[in-house]
């Protein structure tokens, strides 16, 4: 688990040291906000982004806001994992299958993201992530790191066996 949130960190360039010491409020409760509703903000953050995207490229102030907000949500949904993992205050008790739900949620966020936006994700991040992506995500990737002369051959394959 740690390898793939170290793999996580260096796609999304977040120092983990540095995001143990982020933590987000919430206002009305003042209390940390908790993980799953951090993974529930991110998912929302980068889908609303995707689909303002043309829309933001006329605003560039909205547009760096939102990027803004994304990477804070981001650096604290690392920074409590990596809480979680070493053992340390967290906004409440977290079990081991809690850790490996959000490691697993956030690893297939950003591989969604990444594939959004066309980031090409070396092979040692891929090989620490692939444990936690979703099978689609695996394929998709498989495909995509392949020489362009097997990606051809696999595409006629498919090709031939829909007929």
């Amino acid at each position: 688990m740690k390898v793939a949130l170290k793999a996580v960190a260096s796609v999304a360039n977040i120092n983990i040291g540095q995001a143990t010491q982020i933590t987000r409020r919430q206002p009305l409760f003042d209390e940390e906000i908790h993980i799953e509703e951090e993974l529930i903000n991110l998912e929302e953050a980068i889908d609303s982004y995707h689909l303002a995207a043309p829309t933001l490229k006329e605003y560039p102030d909205m547009r760096r806001q939102a990027l803004r907000e994304r990477r804070a949500i981001l650096t604290h949904c690392v920074g409590l994992i990596a809480r979680m993992l070493h053992k340390q205050p967290l906004p409440r008790e977290y079990t081991p299958a809690d850790t490996q739900f959000a490691i697993q949620k956030l690893v297939r966020l950003l591989v969604k993201d990444a594939r959004k936006v066309g980031y090409q994700l070396n092979n040692k991040q891929l090989e620490a992530m692939r444990p936690y992506m979703n099978w689609q995500q695996q394929l998709n990737y498989r495909e995509w790191t392949l020489n362009p002369l097997d990606y051809l051959s696999s595409l006629l394959r498919k090709l031939v066996s829909a007929r």
